[in-house]
């Protein structure tokens, strides 16, 4: 680590990831269930909260909107605790996280979805124009 090969190795890791996120678990599991934003949403976080620290060592500007950042929110997909987070009064049986992104972000499980993956989208085309990979 620290050198040019190993720092574009990091970023093209987390490009894979990105893409396995996008691709394999969006588009491969057929039915929509809550793993899929799940998934997308630790990416989203973990990787939210070392950018400063990517862009430091690369010299790099790489950016996601950091309206999406929840601690609680990360805690209740990271743990499944779901149930600890909502409150009875607060479930709602339509949504498909029971009104976890209502309580935390003020939209159902489909918008809510919806950013994270834009977000992630966005830093992935980040990536790619920084490591000048050409799209074929």
């Amino acid at each position: 680590v620290g050198n040019r090969f190993s720092d574009k190795f990091v970023l093209f890791s987390l490009l894979c990831q990105i893409n396995f996120v996008l691709i394999c678990v969006d588009k491969f599991i057929m039915d929509e269930c809550p793993t899929k934003l799940r998934f997308a949403y630790l990416l989203y976080y973990s990787t939210s909260q070392r950018l400063e620290q990517i862009n430091l060592q690369l010299n790099t500007k790489f950016v996601t909107n950091q309206d999406y950042i929840s601690v609680l929110f990360r805690n209740a997909m990271a743990h499944y605790k779901i149930g600890v987070s909502l409150r009875p009064y607060e479930i709602n049986e339509n949504d498909l996280l029971f009104g976890l992104t209502f309580k935390y972000f003020d939209c159902d499980y489909f918008e809510f979805k919806s950013k994270i993956f834009k977000e992630l989208v966005c830093l992935k085309e980040q990536i790619i124009a920084y490591l000048d990979l050409k799209r074929g």
